[in-house]
Order: structure tokens, then C-alpha cells, then sequence
């Protein structure tokens, strides 16, 4: 990869609670970028995000400290990032122009159970999630919020092969790492 554009930042989704597919995703990425930028999003709490920006944030940073991710940096709130132009922006938008949306979207989830494990397309823009991603690095196949059996699924048939042309290849570097 040109090392001129290495640097990486990463939106969560707002609902999405952190857990091992974050930090193994992470993990893997740092080996193709230089540094890779954490934000949290500044939202209140609602009835669909429940924990608050500051606890999320919390929960990042002891999970950077405990898991010993270097070259991460965290940031509370995304305003000003589209400026950003030196960062490439991988977040759970729609309208993502990157080729890759990071997304927990559980109706993303669904659909991949309806289509057999096959990347949905929305738009034109494949989407996977980073919880498939992490999950999928060291085969952590357990308390994944129910979701674990589409993994399983997807490693059983072997399927994982047909996303080689979907996604970055840094990305699918990235899944085949442990």
C-alpha cells in the first residue's frame, strides 16, 4: 500500500457495543496501516443507543490499554473529519464512497442469512460488517449476540474466497492474518 495514504479512521456505529470484532479487526488493520484513528460518535443517549458517548469512549481506551493496540488514536465526536482528506473514512453509512461500509447493522446480518452469505449490495456498495471481519480473524465463534451461526456458517461453506474481489485487498489480507 503507498505509504502516503496509510492512515485510516474507523466510525463504530452508534448502537454497536464494543467486543472482540472490533479489537481483532484493528488489530489485524494496523499491520497495513500506519495509523488508525478511533472516533466516537457524540450522540446522546436514546432508546436505540443506550450507553452514552463518554462510557463508549471509556470503553475504547481501557480496551487500547488492555489490548496493547499501538498507533490508534481516540477521538470523541466526528465533526470536522470529512475535511479530513488525509485520512481514509470507513464508517456505517450508506453513502460511504469507500468500497468497504463497516457496519453492525443486524438487518445487514439478515440479509446475509437470506442470500446464503453473500456480501449485499446496496447501491452498488458491497457491505460487510466489522464484526464479521474480527470474528473471523481467530475464529471467535462464541457470545457474539446470537449472530455467531452466520459466521459459522460462512467458514463451513467455504464461502469466504468469493469476497476476494469485493473488498480492498488490505481487507482480505487482513482476514487471512492468524
Amino acid at each position: 500500500m503507498d505509504s502516503t495514504n496509510n492512515l485510516l479512521a474507523i466510525v463504530p456505529m452508534r448502537t454497536q457495543p464494543l467486543h472482540l470484532g472490533h479489537i481483532n479487526l484493528i488489530k489485524a488493520l494496523q499491520r497495513s496501516f500506519k495509523k488508525i484513528r478511533i472516533i466516537v460518535g457524540n450522540q446522546p443517549i436514546s432508546k436505540d443507543d443506550p450507553f452514552s458517548s463518554k462510557i463508549r469512549f471509556s470503553w475504547w481506551k481501557q480496551a487500547i490499554d488492555v489490548y496493547g493496540i499501538k498507533n490508534t488514536e481516540l477521538k470523541l465526536g466526528a465533526h470536522g473529519l470529512s475535511k479530513e482528506k488525509k485520512f481514509k473514512i470507513y464508517t456505517g453509512n450508506t453513502n460511504c464512497s469507500e468500497p468497504i461500509v463497516v457496519s453492525g447493522n443486524v438487518a445487514v446480518l439478515k440479509y446475509w442469512d437470506q442470500l446464503g452469505i453473500k456480501i449485499l449490495n446496496v447501491n452498488d456498495v458491497p457491505r460487510i460488517t466489522m464484526d464479521h471481519i474480527g470474528l473471523i480473524n481467530t475464529s471467535l465463534l462464541t457470545n457474539f449476540d446470537g449472530n455467531s451461526r452466520l459466521i459459522r456458517k460462512a467458514i463451513l461453506l467455504n464461502q469466504l474466497e468469493q469476497y476476494r474481489d469485493y473488498l480492498p485487498k488490505f481487507v482480505y489480507k487482513a482476514l487471512f492474518i492468524y
